[in-house]
């Protein structure tokens, strides 16, 4: 995750945290998942999928914890619990599936 600047368009901020915290922001696809809204609307947060070719070893920095691969359906734990939140919404949890059901059945 991370926070947009300076008007970023939620892909460039996509893009820029993932060259800071991975090292790499070349993806297969990138499809636009899931959309969080605070019920204020003062807080947007934009989930995508991106789809890479190889599992790789990330280049991270200080902001990054530790890192993981995982199926779609098994999470690290402990989640952030804004992360899991958002992972254990019924929506959320739909587009995953169809979005991997999809990828799958076109591998």
């Amino acid at each position: 995750g991370g926070k947009a600047q300076n008007g970023e368009r939620p892909i460039d901020t996509l893009l820029r945290e993932c060259q800071e915290e991975l090292g790499t922001n070349t993806f297969e696809k990138i499809v636009p998942l899931h959309q969080y809204k605070s019920r204020d609307g003062s807080f947007i947060y934009d989930c995508f999928c991106c789809v890479v070719s190889n599992e790789f070893v990330p280049t991270t920095n200080s902001e990054t914890m530790g890192w993981a691969w995982v199926t779609s359906t098994r999470w690290p734990s402990p989640l952030h619990f804004k992360s899991k939140a958002m992972l254990m919404n019924k929506s959320f949890k739909r587009k995953l599936k169809n979005f991997t059901d999809f990828i799958h059945q076109h591998e």
